[in-house]
Protein backbone atom coordinates (compact mmCIF):
# COMPACT_ATOMS: atom_id res chain seq x y z
CA UNK A 1 0.00 0.00 0.00
CA UNK A 2 1.50 3.44 -0.91
CA UNK A 3 1.72 6.44 2.36
CA UNK A 4 -1.61 8.14 0.82
CA UNK A 5 -3.50 4.47 1.12
CA UNK A 6 -2.48 3.92 4.06
CA UNK A 7 -3.53 6.95 5.25
CA UNK A 8 -7.25 6.92 3.73
CA UNK A 9 -7.43 3.18 5.70
CA UNK A 10 -6.03 4.41 9.35
CA UNK A 11 -7.51 7.89 9.90
CA UNK A 12 -11.05 9.28 9.74
CA UNK A 13 -11.25 12.23 11.28
CA UNK A 14 -7.04 13.34 11.11
CA UNK A 15 -7.54 12.31 7.52
CA UNK A 16 -10.33 15.29 6.74
CA UNK A 17 -8.32 17.49 8.22
CA UNK A 18 -5.13 17.20 6.10
CA UNK A 19 -6.67 17.03 2.92
CA UNK A 20 -7.25 20.93 3.45
CA UNK A 21 -3.73 21.59 4.24
CA UNK A 22 -1.38 23.47 1.87
CA UNK A 23 0.76 21.03 -0.06
CA UNK A 24 4.24 21.39 2.00
CA UNK A 25 2.62 21.03 5.32
CA UNK A 26 0.15 18.47 4.11
CA UNK A 27 3.01 15.99 3.38
CA UNK A 28 4.77 16.72 6.88
CA UNK A 29 1.87 16.30 8.98
CA UNK A 30 1.10 12.94 6.77
CA UNK A 31 4.18 11.47 7.39
CA UNK A 32 4.53 12.46 11.05
CA UNK A 33 0.54 10.37 11.36
CA UNK A 34 1.90 7.09 9.15
CA UNK A 35 4.98 6.97 11.61
CA UNK A 36 3.04 7.84 14.65
CA UNK A 37 0.41 5.73 13.61
CA UNK A 38 3.07 2.97 13.19
CA UNK A 39 4.01 3.12 16.64
CA UNK A 40 0.69 3.30 17.67
CA UNK A 41 -0.10 -0.31 15.74
CA UNK A 42 2.84 -1.85 17.84
CA UNK A 43 1.79 -0.21 21.35
CA UNK A 44 -1.95 -1.46 20.84
CA UNK A 45 -2.57 -3.56 18.06
CA UNK A 46 -2.10 -7.54 18.31
CA UNK A 47 1.12 -7.62 15.73
CA UNK A 48 3.06 -8.44 17.87
CA UNK A 49 3.70 -10.22 21.47
CA UNK A 50 3.47 -8.45 24.72
CA UNK A 51 7.03 -8.80 25.71
CA UNK A 52 7.86 -7.62 22.07
CA UNK A 53 6.29 -4.06 22.28
CA UNK A 54 8.53 -2.39 24.37
CA UNK A 55 11.89 -3.08 22.27
CA UNK A 56 10.11 -2.55 18.71
CA UNK A 57 9.26 0.81 20.07
CA UNK A 58 12.71 1.30 20.82
CA UNK A 59 13.81 0.29 17.85
CA UNK A 60 11.50 2.48 15.93
CA UNK A 61 13.08 5.26 18.09
CA UNK A 62 16.32 4.43 17.13
CA UNK A 63 15.20 3.93 13.48
CA UNK A 64 14.29 7.81 13.34
CA UNK A 65 17.55 9.00 13.64
CA UNK A 66 19.63 6.01 12.27
CA UNK A 67 18.49 4.36 9.07
CA UNK A 68 20.68 0.97 9.47
CA UNK A 69 18.75 -0.41 12.41
CA UNK A 70 15.92 -0.53 10.03
CA UNK A 71 17.05 -4.22 9.42
CA UNK A 72 16.38 -5.22 12.97
CA UNK A 73 13.44 -3.66 12.58
CA UNK A 74 12.21 -5.90 9.12
CA UNK A 75 13.32 -8.79 11.16
CA UNK A 76 10.92 -8.27 14.04
CA UNK A 77 8.01 -7.45 11.80
CA UNK A 78 8.92 -10.26 9.68
CA UNK A 79 6.38 -12.43 11.41
CA UNK A 80 3.35 -9.74 10.63
CA UNK A 81 1.15 -10.54 7.65
CA UNK A 82 0.55 -7.14 6.00
CA UNK A 83 -2.79 -7.96 4.24
CA UNK A 84 -4.27 -8.11 7.41
CA UNK A 85 -5.04 -4.82 7.41
CA UNK A 86 -4.13 -0.85 7.39
CA UNK A 87 -2.32 -1.13 10.69
CA UNK A 88 -0.38 -4.50 9.91
CA UNK A 89 0.86 -2.73 6.48
CA UNK A 90 1.85 0.06 8.58
CA UNK A 91 4.58 -2.01 10.21
CA UNK A 92 6.01 -3.09 6.83
CA UNK A 93 5.32 0.62 5.56
CA UNK A 94 8.23 1.96 8.16
CA UNK A 95 11.42 2.19 5.45
CA UNK A 96 9.68 3.40 3.06
CA UNK A 97 7.90 6.25 5.61
CA UNK A 98 11.37 6.98 6.32
CA UNK A 99 12.85 7.59 2.63
CA UNK A 100 10.03 9.89 2.03
CA UNK A 101 10.90 11.67 5.42
CA UNK A 102 14.42 12.00 4.48
CA UNK A 103 13.22 14.37 1.12
CA UNK A 104 11.95 16.89 3.72
CA UNK A 105 13.16 19.82 4.25
CA UNK A 106 15.74 19.45 7.17
CA UNK A 107 13.38 21.47 9.29
CA UNK A 108 10.67 19.44 9.04
CA UNK A 109 12.21 16.30 9.63
CA UNK A 110 13.71 17.92 12.96
CA UNK A 111 10.14 18.43 14.02
CA UNK A 112 8.47 14.86 12.49
CA UNK A 113 11.37 13.17 14.16
CA UNK A 114 10.61 15.09 17.95
CA UNK A 115 6.86 14.56 18.04
CA UNK A 116 7.19 11.01 16.82
CA UNK A 117 9.86 10.45 19.58
CA UNK A 118 7.70 12.02 22.23
CA UNK A 119 4.85 9.94 21.14
CA UNK A 120 7.10 6.53 21.01
CA UNK A 121 8.23 7.66 24.75
CA UNK A 122 4.70 8.40 25.83
CA UNK A 123 3.82 4.88 24.28
CA UNK A 124 6.22 2.97 26.12
CA UNK A 125 5.45 4.78 29.80
CA UNK A 126 1.66 3.15 29.08
CA UNK A 127 3.04 -0.24 28.24
CA UNK A 128 4.90 0.10 31.67
CA UNK A 129 1.93 1.55 33.58
CA UNK A 130 0.20 -1.28 31.92
CA UNK A 131 1.58 -4.40 32.28
CA UNK A 132 0.01 -7.47 30.44
CA UNK A 133 -2.79 -9.60 31.88
CA UNK A 134 -3.68 -7.15 34.53
CA UNK A 135 -5.68 -3.84 34.86
CA UNK A 136 -3.65 -0.85 35.54
CA UNK A 137 -4.68 2.57 36.18
CA UNK A 138 -2.94 6.47 36.23
CA UNK A 139 -3.15 7.55 39.84
CA UNK A 140 -4.17 10.57 40.24
CA UNK A 141 -5.06 14.08 37.75
CA UNK A 142 -1.42 15.36 37.31
CA UNK A 143 -0.74 11.81 36.48
CA UNK A 144 -4.03 11.74 33.40
CA UNK A 145 -2.73 15.27 32.12
CA UNK A 146 0.79 14.22 31.64
CA UNK A 147 -0.61 11.50 29.34
CA UNK A 148 -3.48 14.06 27.84
CA UNK A 149 0.01 15.55 27.04
CA UNK A 150 1.68 13.13 25.64
CA UNK A 151 -0.69 11.87 23.55
CA UNK A 152 -2.11 14.80 22.35
CA UNK A 153 -1.38 17.78 23.66
CA UNK A 154 2.26 18.04 22.02
CA UNK A 155 0.62 17.10 18.92
CA UNK A 156 -0.92 20.46 18.61
CA UNK A 157 2.45 22.32 19.42
CA UNK A 158 3.57 20.28 16.91
CA UNK A 159 0.66 21.17 14.42
CA UNK A 160 1.48 24.75 15.11
CA UNK A 161 5.02 24.45 14.66
CA UNK A 162 4.24 23.03 10.99
CA UNK A 163 1.69 25.91 10.01
CA UNK A 164 4.16 28.44 11.10
CA UNK A 165 6.70 26.72 9.51
CA UNK A 166 5.00 27.06 5.79
CA UNK A 167 2.86 30.03 6.21
CA UNK A 168 3.73 33.13 5.99
CA UNK A 169 1.17 34.81 7.25
CA UNK A 170 1.14 33.43 10.67
CA UNK A 171 4.86 34.57 11.72
CA UNK A 172 3.03 37.73 13.36
CA UNK A 173 0.67 35.60 15.38
CA UNK A 174 0.26 35.37 18.69
CA UNK A 175 2.68 32.84 20.49
CA UNK A 176 -0.77 32.25 22.25
CA UNK A 177 -1.54 29.98 19.34
CA UNK A 178 0.71 27.13 20.25
CA UNK A 179 -0.73 27.43 23.96
CA UNK A 180 -3.61 27.14 22.47
CA UNK A 181 -3.09 24.17 19.73
CA UNK A 182 -1.72 22.31 23.39
CA UNK A 183 -5.24 22.64 24.96
CA UNK A 184 -6.61 21.60 21.60
CA UNK A 185 -4.98 18.61 21.62
CA UNK A 186 -5.96 17.92 25.08
CA UNK A 187 -9.44 18.71 25.07
CA UNK A 188 -9.70 15.94 21.96
CA UNK A 189 -7.54 13.49 23.61
CA UNK A 190 -9.31 13.56 26.71
CA UNK A 191 -12.55 13.31 24.75
CA UNK A 192 -11.39 9.73 23.70
CA UNK A 193 -10.80 8.93 27.39
CA UNK A 194 -13.85 9.91 28.42
CA UNK A 195 -15.56 7.90 25.61
CA UNK A 196 -13.38 4.76 25.44
CA UNK A 197 -13.78 3.78 28.76
CA UNK A 198 -14.83 0.21 28.62
CA UNK A 199 -12.88 -0.22 25.31
CA UNK A 200 -9.65 0.62 28.05
CA UNK A 201 -10.78 -1.85 30.64
CA UNK A 202 -10.85 -4.57 28.23
CA UNK A 203 -7.22 -3.61 27.47
CA UNK A 204 -6.39 -3.78 31.12
CA UNK A 205 -6.07 0.04 31.01
CA UNK A 206 -8.01 3.08 33.13
CA UNK A 207 -7.46 6.35 32.42
CA UNK A 208 -10.13 7.77 34.94
CA UNK A 209 -7.52 8.25 38.35
CA UNK A 210 -7.64 5.85 40.58
CA UNK A 211 -7.58 8.22 43.43
CA UNK A 212 -10.43 9.70 42.20
CA UNK A 213 -12.31 6.67 42.11
CA UNK A 214 -11.47 5.63 45.63
CA UNK A 215 -12.73 8.66 47.27
CA UNK A 216 -16.18 8.00 46.09
CA UNK A 217 -15.26 4.22 46.86
CA UNK A 218 -14.81 2.67 43.52
CA UNK A 219 -11.76 0.69 42.50
CA UNK A 220 -11.03 0.44 38.66
CA UNK A 221 -12.46 -2.88 37.98
CA UNK A 222 -15.67 -1.73 39.32
CA UNK A 223 -16.01 0.29 36.19
CA UNK A 224 -16.73 -3.09 34.37
CA UNK A 225 -20.18 -3.42 35.65
CA UNK A 226 -22.35 -0.58 33.90
CA UNK A 227 -24.39 -0.39 37.02
CA UNK A 228 -21.52 1.51 38.82
CA UNK A 229 -22.21 4.36 36.13
CA UNK A 230 -24.04 6.06 39.27
CA UNK A 231 -21.86 6.03 41.15
CA UNK A 232 -18.69 7.47 38.73
CA UNK A 233 -20.99 10.00 38.13
CA UNK A 234 -18.93 12.27 40.30
CA UNK A 235 -15.58 11.97 38.64
CA UNK A 236 -17.13 11.63 35.46
CA UNK A 237 -18.54 14.61 35.37
CA UNK A 238 -15.37 16.64 36.30
CA UNK A 239 -13.79 15.79 33.37
CA UNK A 240 -16.26 15.84 31.27
CA UNK A 241 -16.27 20.02 32.50
CA UNK A 242 -12.65 20.11 31.85
CA UNK A 243 -12.71 18.90 28.13
CA UNK A 244 -15.54 21.37 28.18
CA UNK A 245 -13.15 23.93 29.47
CA UNK A 246 -10.42 23.60 27.23
CA UNK A 247 -12.42 22.90 24.08
CA UNK A 248 -13.85 26.34 25.14
CA UNK A 249 -10.43 28.52 25.48
CA UNK A 250 -9.43 26.53 22.21
CA UNK A 251 -12.07 28.00 20.54
CA UNK A 252 -9.33 31.16 20.12
CA UNK A 253 -7.25 28.97 17.85
CA UNK A 254 -9.27 29.03 14.46
CA UNK A 255 -9.59 32.99 15.55
CA UNK A 256 -6.40 34.06 15.02
CA UNK A 257 -5.60 32.04 12.50
CA UNK A 258 -5.99 35.24 9.58
CA UNK A 259 -9.18 34.17 7.56
CA UNK A 260 -7.20 34.59 4.48
CA UNK A 261 -5.74 31.55 5.86
CA UNK A 262 -8.72 29.88 5.58
CA UNK A 263 -7.47 26.36 4.56
CA UNK A 264 -5.82 25.82 8.20
CA UNK A 265 -8.89 27.25 9.85
CA UNK A 266 -10.90 24.19 8.56
CA UNK A 267 -8.09 21.89 9.20
CA UNK A 268 -8.88 23.00 12.53
CA UNK A 269 -12.17 23.40 13.23
CA UNK A 270 -13.52 20.00 11.96
CA UNK A 271 -11.80 17.56 14.74
CA UNK A 272 -12.44 20.58 17.11
CA UNK A 273 -16.24 20.80 16.05
CA UNK A 274 -15.88 16.66 15.96
CA UNK A 275 -15.10 16.42 19.17
CA UNK A 276 -17.80 19.07 20.91
CA UNK A 277 -20.30 17.00 19.18
CA UNK A 278 -18.90 13.29 20.65
CA UNK A 279 -19.09 15.63 24.34
CA UNK A 280 -22.66 16.56 24.02
CA UNK A 281 -23.50 13.12 23.16
CA UNK A 282 -21.24 11.71 26.43
CA UNK A 283 -23.03 14.35 28.35
CA UNK A 284 -25.93 11.90 27.85
CA UNK A 285 -24.59 8.84 29.85
CA UNK A 286 -23.70 5.16 28.87
CA UNK A 287 -20.27 5.44 29.63
CA UNK A 288 -19.46 2.01 30.58
CA UNK A 289 -21.66 0.55 28.05
CA UNK A 290 -19.23 -1.60 25.47
CA UNK A 291 -18.91 0.55 21.98
CA UNK A 292 -17.79 3.78 21.51
CA UNK A 293 -19.99 6.58 21.48
CA UNK A 294 -19.28 8.95 18.13
CA UNK A 295 -21.13 11.32 15.78
CA UNK A 296 -22.33 9.58 12.80
CA UNK A 297 -20.55 9.75 8.91
CA UNK A 298 -23.54 11.72 8.04
CA UNK A 299 -23.35 13.89 10.96
CA UNK A 300 -19.54 14.12 9.54
CA UNK A 301 -20.30 14.86 6.03
CA UNK A 302 -23.39 17.57 7.27
CA UNK A 303 -21.11 19.41 9.62
CA UNK A 304 -18.51 19.24 6.56
CA UNK A 305 -21.15 21.03 4.08
CA UNK A 306 -22.08 23.81 6.89
CA UNK A 307 -18.77 24.97 8.32
CA UNK A 308 -17.28 25.27 5.33
CA UNK A 309 -18.77 28.80 4.37
CA UNK A 310 -18.03 29.99 7.66
CA UNK A 311 -14.63 30.03 7.94
CA UNK A 312 -13.34 33.28 5.51
CA UNK A 313 -15.64 35.15 7.38
CA UNK A 314 -14.67 36.05 10.86
CA UNK A 315 -17.86 36.85 12.63
CA UNK A 316 -19.79 33.63 11.17
CA UNK A 317 -17.06 31.34 12.53
CA UNK A 318 -17.04 33.03 15.61
CA UNK A 319 -21.06 33.02 16.12
CA UNK A 320 -20.32 29.05 14.80
CA UNK A 321 -17.97 27.97 17.72
CA UNK A 322 -20.36 30.04 20.23
CA UNK A 323 -23.00 28.25 19.24
CA UNK A 324 -21.69 24.90 19.61
CA UNK A 325 -19.88 25.08 22.39
CA UNK A 326 -22.92 27.30 24.12
CA UNK A 327 -24.79 23.64 22.94
CA UNK A 328 -22.27 21.22 24.50
CA UNK A 329 -22.03 23.47 27.87
CA UNK A 330 -26.16 23.81 27.72
CA UNK A 331 -26.01 19.70 27.60
CA UNK A 332 -23.08 19.40 29.92
CA UNK A 333 -25.31 21.60 32.79
CA UNK A 334 -28.91 20.11 31.81
CA UNK A 335 -27.70 16.39 32.25
CA UNK A 336 -25.91 16.98 35.56
CA UNK A 337 -28.97 19.02 36.80
CA UNK A 338 -31.10 15.91 35.84
CA UNK A 339 -28.91 13.56 37.58
CA UNK A 340 -29.24 15.70 40.88
CA UNK A 341 -32.72 15.39 40.65
CA UNK A 342 -33.11 12.64 40.14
Amino acid sequence: MTSQELLKATSRAFYLSLRVLPPGARQTMSLAYLLARCADSVSDGLWLPADERQPALSELIACLGDRSQLDAWRHRVAAVDPARGGEAALLHHLPQALLELDRLPSPDQDLVVGIVTTLAQGMTVDLQRFPPGQLGSVWDAAELRRHLWAAAGCVGQFWTAVIRLHEPRLAQVSTRLEQLGTRLGNALQLTNVLRDISGDLADGRCYLPARQLLEIGLKPSDLEDPATEKQLEPVYRRWLEEACADFAASREYMLLIPWTCWRLRLAALWPWAMGVATLVKLAGGGWLRPGKIKVSRGWVYSMILTTTPTVVVTPWLRRTLERQLSHLQREVSQAGAQKVGQ
